[in-house]
């Protein structure tokens, strides 16, 4: 299992979203990812906001457009945007960020 962790941006292009899971006690994000010809999972660790809409103006999809970050902010905490190619925009932030690959 491959491990991608803090400081660099993660390259989710075409990836599939599947789910969510969410520790709200532990302030915990689980999200179930596919690629190419293996699966995924994010971890985001302490986080503070998730949004999320499902408004699918460009049309259904389970894909990723694209994503941006995880990137520092100044008050300490990290950042991930997720484009889908649905047009929906999901907004992350938290402590700490890992992908982890099959």
């Amino acid at each position: 299992m491959l491990k991608q962790s803090q400081g660099k941006q993660f390259h989710l292009h075409d990836w599939s979203l599947i789910g969510f899971y969410i520790n709200w006690q532990q302030a915990i994000i689980e999200i179930e990812l596919l690629y190419g010809t293996g699966k995924a999972r994010m971890l985001i660790k302490d986080f503070t906001t998730l949004d999320v809409s499902q408004k699918n103006d460009w049309g259904k999809s389970i894909l990723i457009n694209s994503s941006n970050g995880p990137l520092s902010l100044e008050n300490g905490l990290m950042y991930l945007e997720i484009e889908m190619q649905s047009g929906d925009l999901i907004k992350i932030e938290g402590k700490n960020f890992e992908l982890w690959k099959d």
